[in-house]
């Protein structure tokens, strides 16, 4: 799934990628466990049976008991290196196992904070004008929960289509046929017909366009309200006289500290004259117009 950076949108893909690395060393961790687990086992299980053996007497006879005691005490001390081996190795499978999960949590929860910036940069914008521009909004955000709650990425053909469908509600059932029918879902899949498998996809994907125009209207409206009313807020300044003595009476005191204000403070003044002097008069623009839209007691 591509996002494209220009529309303010995150990009999650190589996170994604992260995600499919790690759950990939997970599950050959696992793996690997499950296979040292099994053959430590099959070893041990075979010593135990040459040991049942040689305790029932069904072993090749010998007239040397002291023969037969040095090998039933060589055989309890190969009995036991293996179990020493096999509780190793589980303990050490463990550890990766653990190591790959705390991997992989961290990383699903980065990917569901990336989805939700990313639902959140999309609803900051005007809904599109052209119901074309607007149903790919949808189609975006459609994917992101998709990957988000199914882990699935992308729709790559018509078996995950239907599958997703299947295991769907009704509205993004009938999502699902809009999309498919202007392009967006399966945009290189010609020659199959889903209405035999999931029904009238143009109905369906009429229903949909009803829901999404009403939806686009009311969005659209609460766009405008929030751009007519949503507040810039100002971060109050320190309103302890103290603490403005410290902070000055410690860069009095301190020539390191003193030092380095100066310095940042000179780089965010030539940033700022680079500014204007590329802005030229835009700048002076962007500053009426900031002026004029403050609210009247940040004027004052």
């Amino acid at each position: 799934m591509k996002i494209a950076k220009s529309k303010g949108v995150a990009d999650i893909g190589p996170l994604q990628e992260q995600l499919k690395e790690a759950r990939s060393e997970f599950s050959m961790a696992k793996h690997v466990a499950n296979c040292q687990r099994v053959f430590l086992q099959e070893e041990n299980q075979k010593l135990r049976l040459q040991l049942q053996e040689l305790r029932t007497g069904t072993a090749t006879p010998s007239n040397d008991t002291t023969a037969e005691q040095q090998g039933k005490k060589e055989l309890h001390t190969g009995l036991g290196e293996p179990t020493t081996h096999l509780q190793e190795a589980e303990q050490q499978a463990q550890i990766e196992v653990q190591a790959l999960r705390q991997q992989l949590q961290q990383k699903e929860a980065q990917l569901a904070c990336m989805a939700s910036w990313a639902m959140d940069a999309i609803q900051c914008r005007q809904p599109g004008k052209s119901y074309g521009l607007y149903l790919k909004d949808q189609w975006l955000q459609f994917q992101i929960n998709t990957l988000v709650q199914r882990g699935i990425s992308e729709l790559q053909d018509p078996q995950q289509f239907t599958e997703v469908c299947s295991t769907s509600s009704s509205e993004d059932k009938a999502k699902l046929a809009e999309f498919y029918l202007h392009n967006l879902a399966l945009p290189n899949v010609v020659s199959w017909d889903p209405n035999t498998t999931l029904g009238d996809m143009q109905l369906m994907a009429f229903a949909s366009w009803l829901n999404h125009e009403e939806k686009r209207a009311a969005e659209a409206k609460v766009v405008m309200n929030r751009e007519l009313n949503e507040p810039l807020l100002i971060r109050p300044e320190p309103g302890d006289p103290v603490a403005l003595i410290s902070a000055h009476q410690h860069l009095s005191t301190d020539p390191q500290a003193s030092l380095r204000y100066m310095d940042q403070q000179a780089q965010a003044i030539a940033h700022f004259e680079d500014m204007e002097r590329l802005l030229g008069d835009n700048a002076v623009q962007a500053c009426t117009r900031r002026w004029n839209t403050l609210a009247h007691s940040l004027k004052i």
